[in-house]
């Protein structure tokens, strides 16, 4: 949805001076992706509430940059350009060292923040524990010794655990007034709508706005990397004729630009009142349509995160993951819409195909029990 942004050298966008003799230095990594940044803002918000002459710096990959680059809790946003080697990461490090860390979180704990964690000086470093153990027991034995779901979200709490940061609960997506009134103007445009949306004049956070409350305007995202992911082309279409016909919903098929000739297939079979909008918006455009919408239906994507941030319902449906892996909507009105099967889950990021071949993790799942479920938001 969003276009690459080349980057050769390392960028810095500082939002505002910071007294570098006040406060601690901190240092947060995470590269990717949609969904995992956007769930790093409880934590953000949380280290400068409770260290409020706190420097909180955030090192990430260009195209993701547009979630957080407003976020006024950040105060110097860093891109690292993917496509360069350990050279060009050990001159960023050096570059980051002036700053002087008192403290690098690794929230991704991958092979490139590890390079960036090993070589950036800090007098504290922490990584990311991602469960391998656990996670392979579930996925290839069955056999589960988590609890209880236990969000990505406590984990990033865990990882900065050093700082004993009171959790904050919200996810936060915030918007300077360039970006916003432009996004107004190109929601009215697609919709051809009448709606009366206010403008802005500063940032803000992101939140489900009045308009949303008699809109009927129901957002949904049938598409992911991954098949086992995807509910279905059908499936989404008969569930937007359904609310169209039964509710009077407008229903927008988001997407990216690879999606379009899918999103706009299901339009048509959902009748007049369904529009695509699928590769005609960016991430943040997409985050400020869903803020007017009463809910979202989305497959186990980023979008699902992004809803859960602007405090909009989300109905998620879920196949070949599920909710023990540390990704679903957090502290969010909604639900998951899941079936019981021995074989789930059966990875955990999503595969091309149903590896036993009936995929009935999704093929069981109605369009009738997913009505029922969003019905009551609208």
């Amino acid at each position: 949805m969003l276009q690459r942004k080349r980057t050769n050298i390392i960028l810095q966008m500082p939002k505002r001076k910071t007294d570098r003799k006040r406060g601690i230095r901190v240092l947060l990594i995470r590269f990717s992706s949609i969904g995992d940044i956007v769930l790093t803002t409880s934590l953000i918000h949380a280290l400068k509430t409770d260290y409020p002459d706190m420097t909180l710096d955030y090192l990430t990959l260009p195209e993701y940059a547009l979630l957080i680059r407003d976020n006024p809790f950040i105060d110097n946003l860093y891109y690292h350009d993917r496509n360069k080697g350990i050279v060009y990461a050990a001159a960023n490090a050096r570059l980051l060292n002036k700053n002087k860390y008192d403290y690098v979180f690794d929230l991704h704990r991958s092979t490139r923040s590890g390079i960036y964690r090993k070589l950036i000086r800090a007098d504290k470093k922490t990584a990311l524990v991602k469960n391998y153990i656990k996670r392979f027991l579930l996925i290839r034995l069955k056999i589960n010794l988590y609890k209880k779901p236990y969000s990505v979200v406590e984990r990033y709490f865990k990882t900065a655990g050093l700082l004993k940061s009171v959790p904050h609960d919200k996810s936060e997506i915030w918007i300077g007034p360039a970006e916003y009134n432009k996004t107004v103007s190109k929601i009215n445009y697609l919709l051809k709508s009448g709606y009366s949306f206010t403008t802005a004049d500063e940032s803000f956070m992101l939140e489900k706005s009045q308009t949303a409350a008699g809109s009927k305007l129901v957002c949904m995202m049938p598409f992911a990397r991954w098949k086992t992911k995807e509910w279905g082309d059908e499936k989404f279409a008969e569930l937007a004729a359904k609310l169209i016909s039964g509710k009077g919903c407008t229903v927008l098929i988001l997407g990216g630009s690879e999606d379009t000739s899918r999103a706009e297939s299901i339009a048509e079979k959902a009748g007049r009142q369904a529009v695509s909008i699928a590769g005609k918006t960016g991430l943040v455009e997409a985050s400020v349509i869903l803020s007017f919408s009463s809910c979202l239906v989305t497959n186990d994507t980023g979008l699902m995160h992004i809803g859960g941030a602007v405090s909009i319902p989300v109905t998620a449906i879920f196949g070949s993951t599920t909710e023990e892996l540390g990704f679903f909507p957090y502290k969010t009105k909604g639900e998951v819409i899941q079936r019981e099967l021995k074989c789930r889950p059966c990875t955990a990021k999503g595969l091309n195909n149903c590896p036993i071949k009936h995929f009935k993790c999704m093929s069981d799942i109605s369009v009738d029990s997913v009505y029922s479920a969003v019905e009551k938001y609208i």
